[in-house]
């Protein structure tokens, strides 16, 4: 169940509301961060996001700014920075990772697994996410995913063929 209290910080209404992983604040004015830490928020100026990198609270610092965060505006807050930029990496938002930068060697539409891609075989132009995987006698693994199969029942016995199956990994 979540937890609220309302606190009243000169001519400012906070509310603010959590439970044991998330906060909701509404502000009608900037808030400063370390007064949210004084509430027990732990870092009031993270926006969530990892591309952008982890903002901190320290309002003494010349390059603090003011964000907008979800509902509310909290001051203090000194940007992050890229975690991948200093790498030449591309960042990736969805995974949280600093990805290689890499071509896709088969000409499939997907870079390699090893590079931050989701193809599991960059040399092969037949093997990609996606692809209609086949049955075959080499257990071939055309879709990147070991759990599907192809579907043949040469013998009749209404179960597919074992060379249907793509080999374990």
């Amino acid at each position: 169940m979540p937890l609220s209290l309302m606190k009243r910080l000169g001519s400012v209404s906070l509310s603010i509301a959590f439970s044991h992983s998330s906060w909701a604040i509404a502000a009608d004015v900037p808030v400063s961060c370390q007064t949210l830490q004084s509430q027990g928020m732990r870092n009031p100026c993270d926006d969530g996001l990892y591309c952008n990198g982890l903002e901190r609270c320290d309002p003494s610092n010349a390059n603090a700014v003011t964000l907008v965060l979800a509902s509310f505006v909290v001051s203090g807050c000194v940007r992050g920075r890229n975690p991948c930029a200093s790498a030449g990496r591309a960042c990736n938002e969805d995974s949280d990772i600093c990805a290689v930068n890499c071509a896709d060697n088969d000409g499939d539409g997907y870079a390699a697994k090893s590079c931050g891609g989701q193809d599991c075989n960059d040399t092969d132009p037949e093997t990609f996410p996606g692809n209609t995987e086949i049955c075959d006698p080499i257990g071939k693994d055309e879709d990147c995913d070991p759990d599907t199969h192809g579907e043949k029942d040469t013998d009749g016995d209404s179960l597919f063929d074992a060379m249907c199956f793509a080999p374990p990994r």
